[in-house]
């Protein structure tokens, strides 16, 4: 089997705390859209805060970040139908 595919070097790994459940993940997947949130707190050019592990600290709902962090992997936002809210007027 030949080696085509890359694997991100140790530094490139990021590992992000969402609401208390450790995502890991490339620096490359997180900066996919420069410009966003993601992007920016990996580079520094945002504040941020840590946990004792090292990993950045988000407040946000684990379930829902799992989706966003697909996105950005493949491209493709795939979603329980169950757990589409529709925020009503």
């Amino acid at each position: 089997m030949s080696g085509n595919i890359s694997t991100p070097n140790t530094s490139d790994w990021v590992r992000l705390n969402v609401g208390g459940k450790t995502f890991q993940t490339s620096k490359d997947t997180l900066s996919r859209f420069p410009e966003s949130f993601l992007a920016c707190l990996v580079n520094g050019a945002l504040p941020s805060e840590k946990d004792e592990t090292g990993a950045f600290l988000i407040d946000r709902d684990p379930q829902h970040f799992r989706a966003i962090l697909n996105y950005l992997r493949n491209g493709e936002l795939v979603m329980d139908r169950n757990e589409i809210a529709v925020k009503g007027k």
